[in-house]
């Protein structure tokens, strides 16, 4: 069954600021597309410790700087902005994102239009 989003991934490594994505050119995957990772977090009852329910908390925006047939380079949104910040106003941008979520091997990766992640620019 065809996922309703256009294209997903996973994370399969991370190397520095670099991901890897466990999609390339043969699944659709073009250079400069945006995704949003996301992780999943288990709700436990905070009397019983019973599981509740498992939600989808979204960590970063990611940008396809590299395609290959079958996986693909990206990096997230934080390494971008400062380097961006940096270069454009010597504005040190750590402080931005202190309370961004790690990203982490197995994270699902949902595309985006550049349009939704204009936000993070401005």
């Amino acid at each position: 069954m065809r996922s309703k989003y256009m294209n997903e991934a996973k994370i399969a490594g991370i190397y520095g600021h670099t991901l890897i994505l466990n999609k390339g050119s043969s699944d659709g995957i073009k250079n400069r597309m945006m995704f949003t990772v996301y992780g999943s977090e288990e709700i436990l009852d905070p009397d019983s410790k019973d599981p509740l329910d498992i939600v989808r908390i979204e960590k970063d925006i990611i940008e396809v700087i590299e395609v290959n047939e079958k996986t693909s380079l990206a990096k997230p949104e934080q390494a971008l902005y400062q380097y961006w910040a940096f270069r454009h106003s010597g504005v040190n941008a750590k402080d931005e994102f202190k309370n961004k979520r790690q990203i982490e091997i197995g994270d699902l990766a949902v595309q985006i239009t550049k349009k939704e992640s204009y936000g993070a620019y401005l």
